[in-house]
């Protein structure tokens, strides 16, 4: 696997998988007919070779996501999530993957590896890969959350725009989820770190947690205000707003004990 190296100039916060981490997200445009194998796939066999490396540390996080709401045909419709503690990780991916997968694969009865390994010669359907640094991120008490918004930023200088959504959006969803008055359960930002370049049309993500579909379009309580120096951060992005917001939701992942868990 490519190795790449960053220096991230910011001072990050502690928080779960979503935050710190490096994320090795895989968009994938699956054709509705091939959805079905392909989640069995995942929930078979891909699952088990994350929990062997989550289990000896060698990855903190794995998920399944797939579209809940609007976008394109031709854009994705599920993106795997990948998360490891940090680039350093990355150095020997390859070669713990290698062993996961004999480890799996050994412990499988033969005649059901072979359904399955008939099954895995599916297309990958894969799109496009984004490697991800977590930054920031704040979470309400009652942290249980489905789903997730997507807010994709062009910036011309992605750290100062990362230090000013610190500033000025993390006191903001503080106060908010402390004080009840939003249904948002989390926030998070993050530096894309690969793909980089002008042809690309993001370099920095923030991410919305919710727990219900409909709290997305009435997170917050009608009293509640927009912090006032928001025009300032919405002057930092490209033509002065998100160049999309996508809405996902958690079809599978590993929890905290390692245990599949499928929504």
């Amino acid at each position: 696997m490519k190795k790449l190296t960053l220096t991230v100039l910011l001072v990050v916060g502690s928080l779960n998988l979503y935050a710190q981490t490096v994320a090795f997200i895989n968009y994938r445009k699956v054709p509705q007919k091939e959805l079905k194998t392909f989640m069995n796939n995942e929930a078979m066999y891909w699952s088990k070779i994350h929990a062997v490396m989550k289990e000896k540390g060698h990855i903190v996080g794995w998920s399944i996501n797939v579209r809940a709401g609007g976008g394109l045909d031709s854009e994705p419709n599920v993106y795997s999530r990948i998360a490891l503690k940090s680039m350093e990780d990355w150095d020997d991916f390859g070669t713990h993957w290698s062993k996961a997968v004999v480890e799996v694969e050994s412990q499988m009865d033969p005649e059901k590896l072979a359904l399955i390994k008939e099954k895995l010669k599916q297309d990958k359907f894969s799109v496009a890969n984004v490697l991800h640094q977590g930054v920031d991120g704040v979470w309400a008490k009652d942290s249980k959350w489905n789903f997730l918004v997507h807010n994709y930023v062009k910036t011309v200088n992605p750290a100062q725009y990362l230090e000013q959504e610190s500033k000025i959006m993390k006191p903001f969803f503080e106060k908010t989820m402390k004080e009840g008055k939003t249904k948002q359960k989390g926030w998070v930002t993050s530096l894309v770190l690969s793909p980089r370049g002008y042809s690309y049309n993001y370099n920095v993500m923030t991410v919305d947690f919710y727990e219900n579909f409909s709290d997305i379009f009435n997170a917050l309580d009608s009293d509640v205000s927009w912090p006032e120096n928001i025009a300032a951060l919405n002057e930092m992005k490209q033509n002065q707003g998100f160049w999309k917001s996508s809405i996902w939701q958690r079809a599978m992942y590993l929890d905290s004990d390692n245990n599949l868990v499928i929504q």
